[in-house]
């Protein structure tokens, strides 16, 4: 372990652990919001979003553990390489519950590519590319139980390299599929219906970059500096930053929804028209545009319900 910079590594899994907390905070608040916004949505979409939050809770109970019990380790023994030591149950449960939660998210997201582009194919390439990253998941978690910390990272480098790339993979999918198709829509979509689009549009393109950028630069970090392990403190956030996508874009709703209810409005208020123009300049009835039915307007659009967007 002496090529390993423990104090650097003591530091950075603190920042790690921090930055976890407060995302914690942060998708705790983002909870409430759902709570209060969304008390309609179907009961299988709210269990789905507690059973995260719940092992988003359980991920930072066993990231305080890991922390509390290597850091009384270390005090008791003056020895800092107990940090990268055998660890306690607690990692696995950690590594366990990242997958967890990564795949429950990316199933999610994968279903709102199902729902927008109405096509199977590249879903089920998802779901199945996705599904092998929970199984990758599970095997890490077994075989962080049985070595050291140190000696994972060094002799188990192939799964750990191989879970970021799937991982970054399927996010990476997930957001240029959403784009492409919202972006194919907006071609042919009604004028004021672009304005709602580009909204879905940006929400795609945040929350699929945020999980992505993560995994990526944490799967960086594992391949040219593991001599800090920073790679763990990134990892410690991981968790964090799927939950508060999926919390962020159920969230995202509530805005969708009221651009969708005035420009129903518009709709209704030259509903005498027999034709409006769409945004390339050609002639449609008037009627109320895919895009909006995608995400529950029409005359129930001020109960939000629990559809994909």
């Amino acid at each position: 372990m002496a090529d390993v910079d423990v104090g650097r590594t003591l530091g950075l899994v603190e920042i790690g652990i921090s930055v976890s907390l407060f995302l914690f905070g942060v998708s705790t608040i983002q909870l409430r919001t759902y709570r209060s916004r969304f008390p309609d949505d179907p009961l299988r979409l709210k269990a789905f979003v507690y059973f995260v939050w719940l092992m988003s809770l359980g991920h930072i109970i066993c990231t305080l553990h890991y922390f509390w019990t290597t850091s009384l380790a270390i005090v008791r023994t003056r020895d800092p390489t107990l940090m990268l030591g055998r660890p306690p149950a607690s990692i696995p449960a950690l590594f366990f519950l990242t997958g967890c939660i990564a795949t429950a998210v990316q199933v999610y997201f994968v279903e709102r590519v199902r729902r927008v582009s109405e096509k199977l194919f590249f879903p089920v390439i998802c779901w199945s590319v996705s599904l092998v990253r929970f199984t990758l998941a599970v095997v890490m978690s077994a075989v962080v139980s049985t070595t050291t910390l140190h000696e994972f990272a060094v002799h188990w480098e192939w799964l750990v390299t191989a879970n970021w790339v799937i991982s970054a993979f399927v996010d990476t999918m997930i957001t240029v599929l959403l784009f492409y198709t919202l972006a194919r829509k907006r071609r042919v979509a009604f004028k004021g219906t672009i304005k709602l689009i580009d909204r879905l549009i940006l929400t795609t393109i945040e929350t699929g970059l945020m999980t992505s950028l993560l995994t990526l630069t944490a799967g960086l970090c594992f391949q040219f500096i593991d001599q800090t392990f920073a790679w763990l403190g990134l990892y410690l956030c991981v968790a964090r930053v799927f939950t508060n996508s999926l919390l962020a874009t159920l969230n995202a709703r509530l805005t969708a929804r009221r651009l969708a209810v005035n420009l129903h409005s518009v709709d209704l208020a030259h509903q005498d028209n027999e034709h409006v123009l769409t945004s390339n300049g050609t002639k449609a009835h008037t009627v109320i545009p895919m895009e909006l039915m995608a995400i529950g307007s029409s005359s129930q659009t001020q109960r939000p319900t629990g559809v994909i967007f």
